[in-house]
């Protein structure tokens, strides 16, 4: 799942490492493992290795468990994501291809990259009167506004679990329900962010890694060719093996 992460910020610096039982109530190692036996072999949500951190990042300076996971927001069908190029940008070669004749790029794929969830298990989650686990919520595609929008509904579903488990709700409502929160629907259209004049107060869990539109752009061109060139590996091995297959039931006939 190499291109999973690609469009994931760097995870914090592991410092020492602890024995994960140690770290994790029984309560937590269940609710992991379950999402281990839901997600197993899934392409739409991906729980990578799990780093256990001393002194985690949070208020108190507790250990804490980083969960990180790669969320494919559906429902996945054709999707064109384009940007608009001023007509005196020089384009790389790699982007020419993807040139419209209404001044625009353009990409069609099935689905867009994913969102990358962090989350924080402290030591009180799931425990009585526990909070729900800090989080931060990422994304190249999408500006923080709408990072705010979807890290806000988040913390409206752990409020909905009370102190009961929360990550699965989490993945679900991303995987499901973010691009219809966003109204992204068939065309995604990459934007310059400009900062309002106001000062909003936004979500500290939202953290948009967009830069400039066309750069924005030629990342996620390369994500896709990445995919691609992924899925037809894949493809490839695949019949390599029906081929093997079918040549010994051929020699045993």
């Amino acid at each position: 799942h190499s291109f999973a992460a690609f469009f994931c910020i760097e995870a914090c610096a592991q410092t020492e490492a602890l024995p994960l039982a140690s770290m994790l109530s029984q309560e937590q190692l269940e609710e992991i493992e379950s999402l281990r036996a839901v997600y197993e072999g899934s392409e739409e949500v991906i729980l990578h290795e799990l780093k256990e951190l001393a002194g985690g990042p949070n208020e108190e300076g507790h250990d804490a468990v980083l969960v990180e996971f790669s969320v494919y927001a559906g429902p996945h069908g054709p999707i064109v994501v384009s940007v608009l190029v001023p007509t005196d940008t020089p384009l790389p070669d790699v982007l020419l291809k993807h040139a419209d004749s209404d001044g625009s790029l353009r990409i069609l794929s099935d689905h867009l990259p994913p969102l990358c969830l962090k989350v924080w298990l402290r030591p009180d989650y799931l425990r009585h009167d526990g909070r729900p686990p800090r989080f931060e919520l990422s994304c190249r595609w999408l500006h923080p506004p709408e990072l705010d929008l979807l890290c806000g509904h988040l913390d409206r579903e752990s409020s909905d679990q009370g102190d009961g488990p929360v990550l699965f709700v989490w993945l679900e409502w991303l995987r499901t329900e973010s691009l219809k929160c966003l109204s992204i629907t068939d065309r995604l259209v990459l934007t310059k962010y400009v900062q309002p004049e106001a000062n909003l107060s936004l979500h500290d869990a939202a953290v948009s890694t967009a830069t400039e539109p066309l750069e924005d752009f030629l990342a996620l061109a390369k994500w896709f060719q990445e995919r691609t060139e992924h899925q037809q590996r894949c493809l490839a091995a695949e019949d390599a093996v029906c081929s093997n297959c079918r040549c010994k039931e051929a020699s045993i006939g």
